[in-house]
């Protein structure tokens, strides 16, 4: 029997998941909050630090997710 390529389903089980996942490169909000609330118990835990402790965190992992997507 021979495979027909608009027949995707008929390809031996070991090529069926021959495709990585993707993975998506940027922080999750979860992420950003971990990484905020970290940054803000650091910086004493003052109220009126909570936005820029967030902005940091969020701009910490975006350029991370950045340099591993560019290289």
């Amino acid at each position: 029997m021979s495979v027909k390529p608009d027949h995707p389903d008929r390809r031996a089980p070991h090529l069926r998941h021959s495709r990585s996942p993707v993975v998506d490169p940027f922080p999750s909000t979860d992420e950003i909050a971990d990484r905020a609330h970290i940054l803000w118990v650091a910086d004493g835990r003052h109220p009126d630090r909570i936005v820029a402790c967030w902005r940091r965190a969020e701009d910490e992992l975006l350029e991370r997710a950045a340099r591993r997507t560019i290289g």
